[in-house]
């Protein structure tokens, strides 16, 4: 075997550079053992940088969402700023990569998959059999890997909202209420209402509580009727459009997720506005004494438009019972 072949091969083996060498100073006389070191010296290094780049292309294929040319710098300790920037230009030049418009340094890679729906074979009778209060069943279909979003001003009764429509689905749906604010004395004072009114004793309960205020997308369940109450949010509630996605992405097509969050008196959507509606398929405001279907995407009655219907009530007993409930033009 030649010197070139050799080199290649022992490289492509694992080979340290130094130990080539040995073998390639025992093995050659003076004439050819020159050619050959400067052969192995160049061969290295295009296998280093060919070994670098696959490394840096799995780095990459990795990453969720956008990264820095920093993090990239940090998870290779030692890596050549030139090198490092050539990667990432050849990656953008395949179309592997993408730059921010808005800020320099920063990437994403590009995902071009996208899953067939299969709408020919798909059962268009697997609408969720929910109830809820008002009576909203009547007016829209949800499907398994939904989102109803309920926005409402402070003590609206978005609470009572969200236990009563537990209570409704608890037989049928296993369930799971995360609580941003209730603790456990406080949950139960609210229960002791349901039963201290007839409604529900509390051993009767099939929901399992939980305490959690924040990155709801890591624990809400598939196939599971999953509450969070509340969704917060103190800054940068454009945000809020971003965290439901992450949140119908983990459902997987499966279950329902029904979020509460804060609305300001004054506005006719929840706390980030136009970007906490996208993703719902049902979507409701509560102002004092007073509920909005603001968005119902798929009627179930082709003539009745619940969009923009608005249900009155009088009180809210003991926190759980809506009282004298009546649809904008006085029906039920």
């Amino acid at each position: 075997m030649d010197n070139k072949k050799l080199i290649k091969t022992l490289l492509a083996g694992g080979i340290d550079q130094v130990e080539i060498a040995e073998l390639l100073e025992q093995t050659n006389n003076n004439s050819h053992l020159e050619e050959a070191l400067t052969y192995l010296h160049e061969a290295a290094g295009q296998s280093r940088q060919v070994k670098l780049s696959y490394q840096i292309g799995d780095w990459v294929d990795q990453q969720e969402g956008w990264f820095t040319l920093q993090q990239l710098s940090k998870d290779f300790p030692g890596l050549n700023p030139s090198t490092r920037d050539s990667q990432i230009r050849r990656f953008r030049i395949d179309g592997i990569i993408e730059a921010d418009k808005n800020t320099a340094g920063k990437y994403r890679r590009i995902d071009g998959k996208s899953d067939v729906i299969d709408w020919m074979n798909s059962d268009v009778n697997t609408a969720l059999d929910l109830r809820f209060p008002f009576g909203l069943e009547n007016y829209c279909y949800l499907f398994p890997g939904n989102v109803v979003v309920i926005a409402g001003t402070g003590n609206a009764g978005k609470t009572a909202f969200m236990l009563d429509t537990a209570r409704l689905n608890m037989e049928k749906y296993p369930t799971v209420y995360f609580s941003s604010e209730m603790g456990d004395v406080e949950l139960k004072h609210r229960l002791l209402q349901f039963e201290n009114n007839g409604i529900i004793s509390l051993p009767d309960w099939k929901v399992e509580f939980r305490e959690r205020s924040a990155n709801f997308a890591d624990v809400v369940r598939p196939g599971y009727i999953n509450f969070i109450d509340y969704l917060e949010m103190t800054d940068k509630f454009y945000n809020v459009g971003g965290m439901i996605i992450d949140i119908w992405k983990k459902q997987a097509g499966t279950g329902l997720t029904i979020i509460s969050i804060q609305k300001d008196p004054n506005s006719s959507m929840g706390r980030g506005g136009q970007f906490s509606m996208e993703k719902s398929r049902l979507y409701l405001n509560m102002d004092y004494n007073k509920l909005t279907i603001v968005k119902a995407k798929i009627r179930k009655n082709p003539s009745i438009n619940p969009n923009g219907m608005v249900f009155t009530f009088t009180d809210i007993t003991g926190g759980c019972i809506f009282e004298n409930i009546q649809r904008w033009d006085g029906s039920i």
